[in-house]
C-alpha cells in the first residue's frame, strides 16, 4: 500500500516504478507464452523474436535501475518507501532474467 506524500512528484516517481515492473512483467509473460509456442511447433523464427524481444526487458531493468537509484539519491526514502524501491530493483532483475 503506498501512503501519500507532501511531495506529489515523489509519488509519481513511486507509482513509475510500480508501472514499469507491471509492463515488464506483462511482457517476460508474453516471452514465456512465445518460447513455449516456439519449441511446441518448432519454429525458429518465433524463438528468434522471443530472443530479439529480451532487449525491451533488458531496457526496462535499466530504466528502472536508473530511476530507482535516482529517487534513492533525490528523497533519500525511509522504512516502506525504501522497501518498495529496492523491490523494485530485485523484480526487475528477475523479470529480465524470466526473458
Amino acid at each position: 500500500m503506498q501512503s501519500v506524500h507532501i511531495v506529489s512528484a515523489y509519488d509519481e516517481e513511486l507509482k513509475y516504478l510500480s508501472k514499469r515492473i507491471a509492463a515488464m512483467g506483462g511482457h517476460a509473460e508474453r516471452m514465456v507464452e512465445q518460447a513455449i509456442a516456439a519449441l511446441v511447433n518448432a519454429d525458429p523464427g518465433l524463438a528468434q523474436k522471443v530472443i530479439r524481444d529480451d532487449l525491451v526487458l533488458d531496457e526496462g531493468q535499466r530504466d528502472i535501475d536508473d530511476k530507482a537509484i535516482v529517487i534513492i539519491a533525490k528523497r533519500q526514502p525511509m522504512a516502506t518507501d525504501l522497501r518498495e524501491i529496492v523491490g523494485a530493483i530485485r523484480i526487475s532483475a528477475d523479470l529480465e532474467r524470466v526473458g
